[in-house]
C-alpha cells in the first residue's frame, strides 16, 4: 500500500518553501463566495437546464496544505485497491520499499500541483470521500493560487473568483443533478481497478524501476 501519510508530509515540505498564505484574505474570499453561492447556482440552472436538489453547495475556500489532505484522503481511496492488488503479487520487500518510494513521488506530485489548481468539485473524480455530514460533495478553491492569478494579470478579484466557482459548479449539476451520473461513474471506475490484471512481465518491470530507483 502507498504511505499516504508520508505523502502528506512530502507535499507539506514542498509547501513550506512557497510564499506563506494570507488566511486574512482566504477568510474574505469565503464570505463572499458564500454571499454569491445562490446566485451561482441559479446562473447555472439556468444556463444548464439542470436542478441541483439542494442549496448547500459545500465551498470551501482552502489552503493548500488543505487541498493536499483532501485529494490524499480522495486518491488513497481511489487507488487503495488497485495498489493493494500489486502488493498482493510483489514479494514483500519490494512491496514495502514501493510503498514508501509511491508515497514520495504522490508528495512530489501534490506539492507541485497544489500551487496550481484553482478549484475542484471532488466526487467528480473520486469517491466522495470528502463529503460533508449532510452529504454534500466538495467544491474546493485553492484560494492562495486565485489571489495569485488576480495580482499577476489584474484580473478583478470577485469577478474572477466567480468564475472559477461558475466553473466548478458546472461541474457538480454535470454529476449531481443527473441522478444515475455519479453512481454509474464511480461503477465504471471501480469495475476497471477490478479487471487490472498485473501479469509477469508487468510486475518485473515495475520491480526493476523500483530497484533501479533505489
Amino acid at each position: 500500500m502507498i504511505a499516504w501519510n508520508t505523502a502528506a508530509k512530502v507535499a507539506k515540505g514542498v509547501i513550506a518553501t512557497f510564499s506563506p498564505e494570507n488566511p486574512v484574505a482566504l477568510a474574505a474570499m469565503e464570505s463572499s463566495l458564500e454571499a454569491f453561492s445562490s446566485q451561482a447556482q441559479q446562473l447555472v440552472q439556468d444556463a444548464s437546464g439542470l436542478t441541483l436538489n439542494t442549496t448547500s453547495l459545500g465551498v470551501r475556500v482552502t489552503t493548500r496544505a488543505q487541498w493536499v489532505d483532501a485529494n490524499v484522503s480522495s486518491m488513497s481511496l481511489l487507488l487503495d485497491p488497485l495498489v493493494a492488488k500489486i502488493s498482493a503479487a510483489v514479494p514483500g520487500p519490494f512491496a514495502a520499499i514501493g510503498a514508501q518510494a509511491g508515497a514520495v513521488q504522490f508528495g512530489l506530485l501534490f506539492g507541485w500541483m497544489s500551487r496550481r489548481v484553482l478549484g475542484q468539485y471532488d466526487a467528480a473524480l473520486f469517491a466522495n470521500s470528502d463529503a460533508n455530514s449532510s452529504g454534500v460533495a466538495p467544491i474546493y478553491m485553492v484560494g492562495s493560487n486565485i489571489l495569485s492569478l488576480e495580482d499577476k494579470f489584474g484580473f478583478p478579484k470577485a469577478q474572477f473568483e466567480r468564475w472559477v466557482l461558475l466553473h466548478e459548479l458546472t461541474h457538480k449539476l454535470q454529476f449531481e443533478a443527473v441522478p444515475w451520473m455519479l453512481t454509474h461513474y464511480h461503477g465504471l471506475v471501480s469495475s476497471l481497478i477490478e479487471q487490472m490484471n498485473f501479469g509477469p512481465v508487468v510486475l518485473f518491470y515495475a520491480r526493476s524501476c523500483l530497484v533501479g530507483g533505489l
